[in-house]
Parts: structure tokens; C-alpha cells; sequence
């Protein structure tokens, strides 16, 4: 399943600089392809005009989705996330997944804040946060999450929220 989501990640990021639609019904069968030949498993990828490319797969371990780009936040994720934010990415599948947010509209520091007071009550939890050249990022790891504020200096601030069982 690990080599199947790295071939996943590697041709979305080769498709999704396709513009044409004849282009991108290509792009979209030789990735459904590739993926189907190496997992074994059945594949289903499309690209909207709106930038974003949803992967939908299934194999002998179960299945998942995949959208870069946008997409929205599962209804039933276990991590919050603030209102006003922008779902840059989402990966669900059995047992676990990842989504990342990016805010424009909210301080690093009120995130941190934000996630501080969410990981009180989730029994024990290491925290860890680093600063360099003006980046900075504070990560929650607990038993069945990862949760990662990150500022890059440049305006914005990223939420990835990842759980798993």
C-alpha cells in the first residue's frame, strides 16, 4: 500500500500541470493505468478544471481518495480545524488520513493557541517546535494523530492534521 500511495503522489503531481482536456483524459487514463499495474488494485483519477485532481482507489487492503487542490474536509475527521481556512489537500483511506489547511486570515500564534487547548485532552502528547530563517512550526504527536502548525514566513500558515489507527 505504501509504494501504491508514492506512485499515487508521483503522478498526481505529474498530471495536474496538464491544461488541455484532451490532455488531462490522458493524463487520467495512463495514471489510472500505471497505479492499477503496480497495486493490482482498481483506479480512478480525475482532474477538474479547477485545478484539482482527485485520486479514488481500492485493492485486496481496502480503499481511499486523494484530492490535491482543494477537496473538503472529511465530516467525520477526528482534528479540528479552525474556521476561515483554505483545504489545500486531503487523503482519507482505511483507518486513517491527513488534511492540510492553509489560513491567511489567522496568526500562527492563535493556531498554536487553537491546537494547545484541542491536545489537553488527549492523553499523552509530545510537542515539539522549531524556528529557523524566519519558518516556524510546532507539531503535536499523540497516540493516533500528528497535528504540525507551520508559518512560512510568508503570509501564511499551514494546518496538517494526520491520524491513524
Amino acid at each position: 500500500m505504501r509504494r501504491t500511495t508514492f506512485i499515487i503522489v508521483v503522478v498526481v503531481a505529474l498530471i495536474t500541470a496538464g491544461c488541455a482536456k484532451a490532455a488531462e483524459q490522458v493524463a487520467e487514463q495512463v495514471a489510472e493505468h500505471a497505479i492499477e499495474s503496480e497495486s493490482g488494485g482498481d483506479v480512478d483519477v480525475n482532474l477538474g478544471d479547477d485545478g484539482q485532481a482527485t485520486i479514488e482507489f481500492s485493492d485486496d487492503e481496502g480503499g481511499g481518495t486523494i484530492t490535491i487542490g482543494g477537496g473538503e474536509i472529511p465530516e467525520d475527521f477526528p482534528v479540528p480545524f479552525p474556521d476561515g481556512g483554505t483545504v489545500v489537500q486531503t487523503m482519507t483511506g482505511p483507518g486513517g488520513g491527513t488534511v492540510t489547511v492553509t489560513y491567511e486570515d489567522r496568526s500562527y500564534d492563535e493556531l498554536v493557541a487553537f491546537y494547545a487547548d484541542w491536545v489537553k485532552d488527549r492523553g499523552e502528547v509530545s510537542k515539539i517546535q522549531t524556528s529557523e530563517g524566519g519558518q516556524r512550526s510546532t507539531s503535536w504527536i499523540g497516540d493516533q494523530f500528528l497535528v504540525v502548525v507551520a508559518d512560512t514566513g510568508e503570509g501564511t500558515v499551514s494546518v496538517t492534521a494526520t491520524f491513524g489507527e
